[in-house]
């Protein structure tokens, strides 16, 4: 039976309906100038938006409250791509919950967030709308605490599954999948602060910090040892860097590693009926083996022709590209293959 990690998220919802509260007409009302003369700032969150018609208010002052929130966070766009690498593999439950987590603090979008609330309405005798809009900050809060507590349940026995894991491979796996977790509760965590005006700056729960320990910790005693046939050292160098950049360390025996990445480098003289330049045609293909199971890990490749004047050259910027597409992808391709496996 495949594993589901659930996770569990504050909701937000798509799209914005036309508000309903009633359009007030006249003399222009003090919260423009100030929401807070209006409602107590220690029971709500408030932002203005104003637009064309009631619609764009709305969205504009659902913007505004996530610019609050943006001021604050960094949405982290690597965690969404991490949590979309999970649910390939039936890992992951509620995705569009996270989706929309982080997309509402990205400026631009039209989330409209959890428990907002329009509260006045304001039509100047031009026909520009203005809305105020708001959350509740203790309601919302709790709301928030719920979610975190319910993930913590979860980070905690993904932790247990981890300990009595054999395979050093699929432990490090289970570390990484409560590791989104634990970043998620970060984010959670940091909105719930902002809400409750208290410092949110540089937060990290514990369990972040555990489970990040347990994470770098189990990536040091990974080892992996590299192996392939002609490879040059400044390409050897380069499949190095990008397993060291991702916390791992590499074995000089195969006896010491518990991944062995093969790999194989290609380069191959073309014809493109061309008197000016001479083209090289290059195929790199790293296939990591899990030495403990003795099967694929992961198989990552990279092709392309390149040309240049003379043969040699050609034959050194193709092993220059070769070398770019290992930083550009390969290290995210191994980060991204633990949350599959």
């Amino acid at each position: 039976m495949p594993r589901i990690l659930f996770i569990a998220f504050v909701l937000f919802s798509f799209g914005c309906a036309s508000p309903t509260i009633a359009q007030k007409k006249g003399k222009e009302p003090k919260w423009i100038e100030n929401p807070y003369k209006a409602y107590d700032k220690s029971q709500y969150l408030l932002a203005i938006g104003s637009g064309s018609d009631a619609q764009a208010a709305q969205n504009n002052a659902m913007m505004n409250l996530s610019r609050i929130f943006q001021q604050d966070i960094n949405a982290d766009q690597s965690l969404m791509e991490e949590i979309r690498e999970v649910s390939k593999n039936g890992k992951l439950a509620a995705v569009d919950e996270a989706s929309q987590l982080i997309n509402t603090i990205r400026i631009g979008t039209k989330q409209e967030i959890k428990n907002a609330k329009i509260l006045e309405s304001y039509t100047a005798k031009d026909g520009q709308v203005t809305i105020l809009a708001g959350i509740e900050r203790k309601p919302t809060a709790q709301l928030y605490q719920a979610e975190i507590e319910k993930n913590e349940s979860q980070i905690v026995d993904l932790e247990s599954k981890a300990s009595e894991e054999m395979n050093p491979v699929r432990k490090l796996s289970r570390y990484q999948e409560a590791f989104i977790l634990a970043k998620m509760n970060n984010k959670l965590a940091a909105q719930r602060e902002i809400i409750l005006e208290r410092p949110s700056n540089n937060l990290e729960l514990e369990s972040y910090k555990r489970v990040k320990e347990e994470v770098e910790q189990q990536k040091r005693s990974t080892k992996v040892f590299i192996s392939g046939n002609n490879l040059s050292s400044e390409l050897y160098s380069t499949i190095v860097e990008s397993f060291q950049k991702e916390g791992f360390e590499v074995a000089n025996d195969k006896q010491d590693a518990t991944l062995e990445a093969q790999v194989t480098f290609v380069q191959e003289a073309i014809d493109l009926g061309r008197d000016d330049a001479e083209f090289v045609k290059w195929t790199l293909d790293i296939q990591v083996m899990d030495l403990h199971e003795n099967r694929s890990f992961l198989n990552w490749q990279a092709e392309n022709r390149d040309g240049a004047k003379t043969q040699k050259e050609a034959f050194i910027r193709s092993e220059f590209n070769a070398k770019k597409q290992i930083k550009k992808s390969f290290g995210k391709k191994i980060s991204n293959q633990f949350l599959s496996y």
